[in-house]
């Protein structure tokens, strides 16, 4: 397992799924995790709780005020910031031409914009100690098209560009950016659609290793990035599909 002591990390739409086993392996790894929530406070008081993370606090990825109020005070609480998660993301499926204009800014808004303003102040702190990785949770829409994902898969191609902007110019100072993009992931949003033997059936035939990631599959994947075993790894996607997209 990575070792992460010492180090503080914030981690970003952690009250459920993937964002939840992230901050939970951080933690496990040694890191002092605050996870930002926007929904779930129970949920988010529940990891606290059981020790998943250090703290939890109320955090709207794409109000800067908020954003900002976050980053400060783990800066002043903790003295340094380490990791920075963007996890913070929505996917509303809708048909290309059935997509109003207020969700598809919507999307991009919480998706790309987010990670932005969330990796701008984070890298400001990391800048000051010269040392900091950020990873973002992206998705094989980076690079492929699904149905009734048009916003998403937009959002998602940003962020692996917007990545590598920051890889390019953030390496410099010692702050490497990196993402890790999940195929189908077992998670409760997709639950019923993997109980659908059709669906999952044309699913699996397509992931080579034949079994959907796990949310624990994308934290190992997380915390790789974000520990020293990855001090050379900068501007990467790593993908976490099980081989869907070599197939």
């Amino acid at each position: 397992m990575t070792s992460l002591a010492g180090r503080v990390a914030i981690v970003t739409g952690a009250s459920r799924g993937i964002g939840r086993a992230v901050a939970a392996g951080l933690t496990a790894s040694g890191a002092a995790v605050v996870i930002g929530f926007r929904t779930d406070p129970a949920a988010a008081r529940q990891m606290v709780e059981r020790g998943e993370a250090a703290e939890a606090m109320a955090l709207d990825v794409t109000d800067p005020s908020q954003a900002s109020v976050m980053v400060t005070a783990v800066a002043a609480r903790y003295g340094r910031l380490d990791v920075l998660v963007n996890n913070a993301g929505i996917l509303p499926r809708r048909a290309f031409l059935d997509i109003e204009l207020e969700e598809w800014e919507a999307v991009l808004r919480t998706n790309l914009t987010g990670a932005f303003i969330m990796s701008q102040l984070a890298a400001r702190v990391m800048a000051a100690r010269g040392s900091g990785a950020i990873v973002n949770v992206s998705s094989t829409n980076e690079r492929v098209a699904s149905a009734d994902c048009t916003a998403y898969a937009a959002s998602k191609g940003g962020l692996r560009m917007l990545t590598r902007q920051m890889a390019l110019e953030l390496g410099p100072l010692g702050i490497r950016a990196n993402a890790v993009a999940p195929g189908m992931v077992e998670t409760d949003l997709n639950a019923r659609q993997r109980t659908d033997e059709s669906f999952r059936k044309n699913a699996l035939d397509r992931v080579p290793i034949g079994r959907f990631a796990t949310v624990s599959d994308i934290a190992d994947a997380v915390c790789f990035l974000a520990g020293d075993a990855a001090a050379a790894v900068n501007g990467l996607t790593l993908f976490v599909d099980g081989g869907r997209l070599a197939a």
